[in-house]
Order: structure tokens, then C-alpha cells, then sequence
């Protein structure tokens, strides 16, 4: 799952007035097997990544955060490429090296 946040300061609701502020709630449970969470900040994009530890493990996790951002990167620097034109060299990889046969 892909999650923008985009609203990160306090909003004040136009209908009641009431001060609404984002609270971030660690659960140390992963509601999805993987969530990729990004939020524009001043400095730009800050992000995490939650994920279930039955299924991925930290170093899985860390080279797909890598792959994301290169992905990202290439959109930024490439924007006439098409999704199918990205390269995908680490996430691949990985892939491979993780498939099971069932």
C-alpha cells in the first residue's frame, strides 16, 4: 500500500471550529503485509515504511526502501519515461532471490 499524506500541521475546521492536529499512533503491529507512507515536509519528502516481520526481513526492507527511492528519482529526473521504461534492477533481484515455489 502507498499512503501521501499531505496534511501534517494543525487544521482548524471551517463547519465547528474545532483544532484538528495528526497524532502518530506506533502500534509495533502492521495493519498491511507492506506500507509505503510518504508526507511533504518543508525540507521534502519524509517517509516510512511499516511491514509485516513474519513475511519480510529488515534487510529485505531496507534495499526495497533503496529501490523505492531510485524509482522515485527516475520519475522526477525522467518524467516523459512511462512505468514500463523504470528500471527495477533491486526489487527484481530481490524477487528472484526470495521466490519460493509452491
Amino acid at each position: 500500500m502507498l499512503v501521501w499524506q499531505d496534511w501534517y500541521e494543525d487544521v482548524m475546521n471551517p463547519v465547528d471550529g474545532m483544532l484538528v492536529r495528526a497524532k502518530q499512533v506506533d502500534s509495533h503491529t502492521a495493519k498491511f503485509d507492506l506500507t509505503f507512507e510518504l508526507m511533504p515536509t518543508e525540507l521534502g519528502l519524509e517517509g516510512s515504511i511499516e511491514y509485516n516481520t513474519t513475511l519480510f526481513c529488515s534487510d529485505t526492507i531496507e534495499n526495497l526502501s533503496y529501490e523505492f527511492v531510485n524509482i522515485l528519482e527516475q520519475c522526477i529526473n525522467f518524467p516523459e519515461l512511462s512505468l514500463s521504461n523504470l528500471s527495477f534492477n533491486v526489487l527484481l533481484n530481490q524477487c528472484r532471490k526470495y521466490r519460493k515455489n509452491y
